[in-house]
């Protein structure tokens, strides 16, 4: 794409090419071209420093406490407990410039933060989600997940050893991701419930699911959030990506080579 640098997704490029698509280009997919080049704009104008990170999942795989844990306090409450269960919840590490304006284009109202203290120092930067049920029976929960998995800069998938093979994820999600391995994290969550056997079988064969799935190059990290089991690994993996602040540009230019495909 043109452009380079920080700009490197390259906005007047995508532009450029929507304007050369017309009369070429199928309108279903020159509309998807400019819809991208107006959310990348949108995005890159509101915060380079930020990254967004949002907790996925299923019911019962444990977002809220993974949030929790990974912060080391309760700034969402899990399950039944929360209100609004229809709506993320955010919370920003650190100092919070440009954290408002990137959360009013989010969308995401319920909001907390947090100081970049101790453990928490390796997130500064981050903006967190986390995000209400993919599976809900209510529609207005996954369209509000959805809409946030399309906008975020990373994705954290919570999965539950007992439904890591949901079709739903695999299908509906996983699959169309293939462009964003690098930019996804699958998390198994509730490790504290199998014995070590059954750990390793579960590992190897979501392993495989997420091979089969396109996304062999996305990070695999086992945890537990109710005993604290791998959840400095994965926050130290955030970390890195929240210093290195790629990951806005890296997103966009994702999604840029999945619609191109």
């Amino acid at each position: 794409m043109g452009g380079g640098g920080a700009d490197g997704i390259g906005t007047a490029g995508l532009e450029e090419l929507a304007r050369l698509g017309e009369g070429r280009l199928e309108p279903e997919l020159l509309e998807r071209l400019q819809e991208l080049g107006e959310r990348a704009a949108a995005r890159l104008a509101r915060s380079r420093e930020r990254v967004v990170i949002a907790l996925a999942g299923g019911t019962g795989s444990g977002k809220s406490s993974l949030t929790n844990a990974l912060l080391g306090q309760e700034v969402s409450r899990p399950g039944v407990r929360r209100p609004t269960t229809d709506s993320a919840v955010a919370v920003t590490v650190g100092c919070d410039t440009g954290a408002e304006a990137l959360l009013d284009w989010l969308r995401v109202f319920e909001r907390r933060a947090v100081p970049a203290e101790g453990p928490l120092a390796a997130l500064d930067g981050a903006v967190l989600l986390d995000l209400p049920d993919v599976d809900s029976v209510i529609s207005g929960h996954w369209s509000a997940a959805d809409r946030l998995i399309e906008r975020c800069d990373l994705l954290v998938w919570v999965l539950d050893p007992l439904k890591y093979g949901q079709a739903l994820a695999h299908q509906h999600y996983f699959s169309r991701l293939a462009h964003h391995a690098e930019l996804f994290l699958a998390v198994l969550n509730h490790a504290d419930r199998l014995a070590a056997a059954d750990r390793q079988a579960c590992q190897d064969h979501l392993r495989e699911l997420l091979d089969g799935d396109g996304l062999g190059r996305a990070r695999l990290l086992t945890v537990s959030a109710q005993t604290g089991e791998g959840v400095e690994a994965l926050r130290r993996a955030l970390g890195e990506e929240v210093r290195a602040r790629r990951a806005p540009v890296a997103r966009l230019r994702a999604d840029a080579a999945a619609l191109a495909e």
